[in-house]
């Protein structure tokens, strides 16, 4: 069970990457196809302050 939702948790990762890479694409001119790899980069950015706050919550201390 816990491979599958780690199967499903990639596919829907990658499903939501590509939509929100595809809006700009979409909204602007075809031909700039520079602005999704902004959204890349805000995504990118908001998973490595979840990565921090994760770590902070759970980190262990040895004493």
């Amino acid at each position: 069970m816990g491979g599958a939702m780690v199967q499903i948790a990639f596919n829907f990762g990658n499903a939501v990457g590509a939509w929100l890479g595809g809006l700009p694409i979409v909204e602007s001119n075809p031909e700039t196809y520079h602005t999704p790899a902004l959204i890349g980069a805000c995504a990118v950015s908001l998973g490595v302050v979840c990565y921090v706050l994760f770590c902070r919550k759970y980190e262990r201390r040895e004493e």
